[in-house]
């Protein structure tokens, strides 16, 4: 279930998904996980966003073969689990770069 912020930076957060999805069909790897990472800061302070947005980058890094970007998204698809629900977000100073500018 999305709440209404969810709602609301949907169309924001599936454009970049979209964005990654077409780069990494063109083989851009690299420009297309810049994009879900794009999409991870638009939609971070969701709960349904942060964490789909992490299992893309799991199968991305799978894709990929890199063992160790796997490891890491398996603990943030944990972590986006159990801390955006409680409202217990980390920001880098990009992510609240782009957070203000939304």
């Amino acid at each position: 279930m999305m709440n209404k912020f969810a709602r609301n930076i949907a169309d924001d957060v599936k454009s970049e998904i979209l964005l990654a999805e077409a780069r990494e069909a063109e083989g851009l790897a690299s420009t297309a996980f810049q994009h879900l990472e794009s999409a991870h800061v638009l939609g971070q302070e969701s709960t349904w966003w942060h964490v789909k947005v992490h299992c893309l980058m799991l199968s991305w890094a799978v894709r990929q073969n890199d063992a160790k970007e796997c490891l890491g998204q398996l603990f943030r698809i944990i972590g986006a689990i159990s801390k955006t629900a409680l409202g217990c977000l980390l920001y880098t100073s990009d992510a609240a770069d782009e957070r203000s500018s939304v």
